[in-house]
């Protein structure tokens, strides 16, 4: 009778640990669907106006978003023109796929 009692303990430690696993991924997934649901609630009463940019802020825009870009791959790689025909022709056969 003895032996079963380390047994249980060691059962009812196991579907305790369980249950609070349980009740810790509980709460993080309903902090981020609360969290996704601020930000759609923000985005939805954010009056949107478009942005009127001089050429010398839009070409620092691109050169940003270019360095995230290449930085940020796994490759690692630079855009250069390879990498934008690449891009061209994927984006043309996008609108195409029949080449017709």
């Amino acid at each position: 009778m003895l032996k079963t009692i380390p047994f249980i303990k060691k059962k009812s430690m196991n579907l305790v640990e369980s249950v609070q696993d349980q009740c810790k991924l509980f709460q993080v997934i309903m902090k981020t669907i609360f969290r996704i649901a601020l930000c759609m609630v923000l985005l939805a009463l954010t009056p949107v106006q478009a942005l009127e940019l001089s050429m010398r802020q839009s070409g620092k825009i691109t050169e940003v978003v270019g360095n995230i870009l290449s930085h940020s791959h796994l490759r690692q790689q630079t855009l250069d023109n390879n990498i934008s025909k690449i891009f061209f022709d994927n984006y043309l056969d996008s609108l195409d796929l029949n080449h017709q």
